[in-house]
């Protein structure tokens, strides 16, 4: 059994998703990280990437699904990626997306920061999914 993967790292998309008010109104950087599984067979014995499963269309998927809906949750933009990818490529095995915030604020008391917020600045914040298919 072949276990080949299409990967797509580090997309960062602007869009206006979020729990709060705040969030939807300013919009924000996401970065989101694509690993789908899916059998590269034939693409590979062809050297042909015709009728099989790119990385660029990984990335339009990823593109349009983040910035062209607006979401509560990460989690739910995720599983909606997740769900793209496999309606047009039902040959996939699985699917893992990576939804992160580039800068996500923490409403919280933190001492000796101006505004008294703390961020994550190098780091990320969110969710990984993954969903297997038989």
């Amino acid at each position: 059994m072949n276990t080949d993967k299409i990967l797509v790292k580090n997309a960062v998309f602007y869009a206006y998703h979020g729990a709060t008010q705040d969030q939807i109104n300013q919009g924000q950087r996401f970065i989101i990280d694509a690993e789908v599984e899916v059998d590269l067979s034939k693409a590979c014995k062809e050297d042909d990437i015709s009728g099989c499963l790119d990385c660029r269309e990984v990335y339009d998927i990823l593109k349009r699904v983040t910035t062209e809906r607006r979401y509560n949750l990460m989690q739910v933009l995720a599983l909606d990626i997740i769900g793209e990818i496999h309606a047009a490529h039902p040959e996939v095995k699985s699917v893992t997306i990576g939804a992160c915030k580039a800068m996500c604020p923490y409403y919280r008391d933190v001492k000796n920061v101006v505004g008294g917020g703390g961020f994550i600045i190098d780091g990320r914040s969110g969710v990984t999914i993954t969903r297997t298919f038989e």
